[in-house]
């Protein structure tokens, strides 16, 4: 009888032992979804900052046509200026300036005068309002002027170079 009650309670306690790992089976199967849960929260915020960055991607250049006109009158806030090229009826500005909260509106006016220096010359700025956006981020921005109106005569190719206040050096356009 001893040896009856030995062997059930052996059999009792190996019971509870499957149990325990039974258990044990079932909480790391619930672990296991845990974790599965958390990859899939963390490949929702992945596709999160996929579209992010879809957005972030660079925005089209800010397109402005030139026009002619008193060049010293027009105030300006700051800006600087990065690169300028022309290509064909176009100026092409890489600009930086702070901001970042505020829509930033540009312009560019070129001066009346000419000089009368082979090829002619004529001075260009670009007016940046900032629209008293106090933010301080360092914005990067293409400006695309169009500078047919800066040509020294609309019919047929002709040659000018324009100075542009705050570059360095002279852009060579020849009207297309």
């Amino acid at each position: 009888m001893k040896s009856i009650l030995f062997i059930g309670l052996i059999a009792f306690a190996f019971g509870c032992a499957n149990h325990k790992n039974n258990s044990a089976l079932e909480v790391e199967d619930k672990e296991v979804e845990i974790v599965e849960a958390v990859d899939d929260e963390n490949a929702s915020t992945d596709t999160q900052t996929e579209d992010y960055e879809e957005d972030s991607k660079p925005q089209r250049p800010y397109q402005v046509k030139g026009t002619i006109g008193d060049v010293s009158s027009k105030k300006s806030d700051a800006y600087e200026i990065l690169s300028a090229r022309v290509e064909g009826n176009n100026l092409y500005l890489e600009i930086s300036y702070t901001g970042g909260c505020a829509h930033h509106r540009f312009e560019c006016i070129g001066s009346e005068a000419i000089s009368k220096s082979l090829p002619p010359q004529r001075s260009i700025k670009l007016i940046h309002n900032d629209d008293n956006d106090s933010c301080e981020s360092l914005v990067k921005q293409t400006i695309k002027v169009d500078i047919q109106p800066f040509a020294l005569s609309a019919a047929g190719r002709s040659n000018i170079v324009l100075f542009l206040e705050g570059f360095r050096g002279e852009l060579n356009y020849t009207n297309i």
